[in-house]
């Protein structure tokens, strides 16, 4: 059998560009959540740590994401898609685990955060 373009593909002298358009089809729906941003790496005893992840997925709007802060120290938080909290009197550093979901897939970032004191 003569191939008669690239996008002709044959196993046994069968065409199988309609299996290749089935299986695409059924992965444009396997989308992963993603955060693409980098939080601040330090933050000074007794300051306000704030970060505000960027979120992006393919299939699913952001605001049906769901954010989730683990492997986090007690001084962190989650408040409406915001990690904060105010870095502890501990010279340190610390990580952190976000993890971004659509229900289906999900993604992890891990972060470092350097509390430090401030030079006065």
């Amino acid at each position: 059998m003569v191939l008669k373009n690239s996008s002709e593909k044959s196993v046994l002298g069968v065409q199988n560009s309609q299996l290749e358009q089935e299986e695409e089809e059924k992965n444009v729906g396997d989308g992963i959540p993603y955060v693409v941003s980098q939080a601040p790496v330090s933050v000074y005893v007794g300051d306000i740590y704030e970060y505000v992840p960027r979120l992006v997925d393919i299939d699913t709007d952001v605001s049906d994401l769901s954010l989730e802060l683990i492997d986090a120290p007690d001084w962190l938080y989650l408040d409406n898609g915001v990690v904060m909290g105010v870095a502890p009197e501990v010279v340190n550093t610390y990580s952190f685990v976000l993890k971004v979901s659509d229900g289906y897939n999900s993604f992890q970032q891990k972060s470092y955060i350097l509390v430090q004191e401030r030079d006065e």
